[in-house]
């Protein structure tokens, strides 16, 4: 079930980055949000890691 969700996840990205790229007319925003989830799961992983 897991491994469901996180298929699920996944495939919103390319999703988030076309309407993103659409709205925007350029590629800064999409790379933007995206440079943010990876900084937020790091910042978890590490978080999670310690206990």
């Amino acid at each position: 079930m897991a491994q469901t969700g996180g298929y699920l996840i996944a495939a919103a990205g390319p999703v988030t980055a076309s309407v993103l790229r659409a709205a925007t007319g350029t590629w800064a925003a999409p790379l933007l949000v995206f440079l943010g989830v990876l900084l937020l799961s790091g910042v978890a992983s590490l978080r999670a890691g310690r206990g």
